[in-house]
């Protein structure tokens, strides 16, 4: 149960980095070019890889939810409770299993559609250039980890656009 909830708490710290990254004005980065801010400079990196980094977490929005489903999955799988369930309705066993698959389905959906709702509603720009900096390592670990085909790819199109 902790890995779930684990998985879903890094499933929502995703979804606010992308909100952060794509909520930022271009004029307060602008303004903060010159900065000496550790915090500011991060988070101009990212705005700089924009593409790159929003890539980076939507496949790592995508593999989250996959691992969450499959956490769902194994603990379903070793519940002692349907174990017991089952034992007394042999005849129903891939109906109680289809059932219980389509409720754990429907629950990780709903779960993942109410975490992507339950966003950060502001109308300044600051609040989320605030949550950028405070996201930047996470950012930077998952652009870092999805690296080898986010810049291969901008990496291959740039040489393109040079011939």
């Amino acid at each position: 149960m902790f890995l779930i909830l684990l998985a879903l708490s890094l499933y929502t710290l995703l979804l606010l980095s992308e909100q952060a990254l794509a909520g930022i004005a271009p004029a307060e980065i602008e303004q903060h070019r010159d900065s000496d801010d550790r915090g500011w400079q991060s988070a101009i990196r990212l705005y700089d890889r924009l593409r790159p980094a929003l890539y980076a977490l939507l496949i790592a929005r995508i593999l989250m939810a996959l691992l969450t489903g499959t956490l769902i999955a194994v603990q379903l799988l070793r519940s002692q409770y349907l174990f017991e369930l089952l034992q007394h309705v042999p005849s129903a066993r891939q109906a109680v299993w289809g059932a219980v698959a389509i409720l754990a389905v429907l629950a990780l959906t709903f779960t993942l559609w109410a975490l992507a709702r339950l966003t950060i509603h502001t109308t300044k720009s600051s609040n989320h250039s605030q949550n950028l900096m405070r996201l930047a390592p996470f950012v930077s670990f998952w652009i870092s980890l999805n690296g080898w085909v986010t810049f291969r790819k901008t990496k291959v199109e740039s040489s393109a656009e040079n011939h």
